[in-house]
């Protein structure tokens, strides 16, 4: 490996500022203890001790953060300590996988920074409701990563890769399967349309398939208690949800709007991709066609959550950094020498006489 090269090594300041923030940022776990990741924690370390997962041990969201957290504890063991650093491993699998995407963007220190500030920023707020969001988007992040180095070198082995981490991410929570309509989209503009698209349906497939009976296996669940737990049931709740709305049904699908959520989310890594695949130093602002759909796609995402009825903070979280890393990487091209001291000015104002008071 090339250290010099490695994103990490070259931003040392950046790193330990993160590590100590996730540290300080955990700590949280002694005094809140939330319900949703007191569930994980707990239920990871309970299942197939006399509690099977969607029989025993209800559950709503897929097997693999039970098992990403099942094996951190066999390292590390149990206990509210031990939880502690689940936690803090958990936060900075997310951090790692923005300096990635960051590093494959090429962004330099100061933007690097900005991206940095303004995720750790929109976490004050939060409690480790979130950590389950933290963990998929990490791999969501993966996911595309390899799908953009795909697009950017031809190399199958990247597509693989991005492939397994969109799969866990599906079986992480079920509604990242959104995510697909993007591979759709990208495979469609490429040569050779139908070749291209049965081709890869059919590694996907492949490999989710591998995943998902590998995790059957290790928890003793059925493909029908899959089913009724991760579709059927949050089909039911959408539709209990609708009861309670004065105006319309639909609106259920934007009372907690996990639907709104990814597609704000999936448009914004379409974004990326769209960006990303634009010349680098002539990029058109006016009249790039890629450009233009994917801010199409960002506002229709923005107007979908603003007319939402979310009461959930780590719902305007989810998507936040996602647009952050957007919007900074288009500065970026844009205006490379532009003053970050400005700029960084101009987030604190936002961040904290906007954002902070909504949340």
């Amino acid at each position: 490996m090339n250290y010099k090269n490695n994103i990490l090594f070259r931003n040392p300041g950046l790193v330990i500022f993160l590590f100590i923030f996730t540290l300080i940022w955990s700590t949280k776990l002694f005094y809140l203890w939330s319900t949703d990741f007191g569930h994980y924690y707990v239920g990871a370390n309970s299942i197939n001790e006399g509690y099977q997962l969607y029989n025993e041990f209800w559950e709503h969201k897929g097997p693999v953060y039970y098992f990403f957290i099942f094996i951190v504890s066999k390292i590390i063991g149990y206990g509210t300590v031990q939880a502690y650093f689940v936690l803090c491993v958990t936060l900075l699998i997310y951090f790692l996988a923005l300096f990635k995407l960051c590093d494959v963007y090429k962004i330099s220190k100061p933007y690097l920074g900005l991206i940095l500030l303004i995720s750790t920023s929109q976490l004050v707020r939060q409690t480790e409701d979130v950590s389950l969001d933290l963990f998929k988007g990490a791999l969501v992040i993966f996911a595309f990563i390899y799908l953009i180095n795909y697009l950017n070198t031809s190399k199958e082995k990247y597509l693989l890769f991005s492939f397994f981490f969109i799969s866990l991410a599906i079986l992480t929570r079920i509604d990242s399967i959104l995510f697909g309509l993007l591979y759709v989209f990208i495979i469609l503009n490429e040569d050779n349309k139908v070749w291209l698209t049965t081709k890869a349906g059919l590694k996907f497939s492949t490999i989710f398939a591998i995943l998902f009976f590998t995790f059957t296996l290790i928890y003793n669940f059925t493909i029908s208690e899959f089913f009724i737990h991760n579709i059927d049931f949050n089909s039911w709740r959408t539709t209990q949800l609708s009861k309670t709305i004065s105006f319309h049904p639909i609106l259920a699908y934007l009372y907690r709007p996990r639907i709104v959520e990814e597609f704000l989310i999936s448009g914004t890594l379409l974004a990326l991709i769209l960006l990303n695949s634009s010349p680098k130093n002539n990029l058109d602002f006016k009249n790039d066609a890629n450009l233009k759909l994917a801010n199409t796609v960002l506002a229709i995402g923005i107007i979908s959550f603003l007319v939402s009825l979310s009461e959930k903070s780590y719902h305007l979280f989810i998507m936040y950094p996602y647009i952050s890393i957007y919007f900074v990487i288009l500065i970026s091209r844009k205006k490379p020498e532009i003053n970050i001291n400005l700029l960084l000015a101009a987030f604190l104002i936002i961040t904290t006489f906007f954002l902070s008071p909504i949340l």
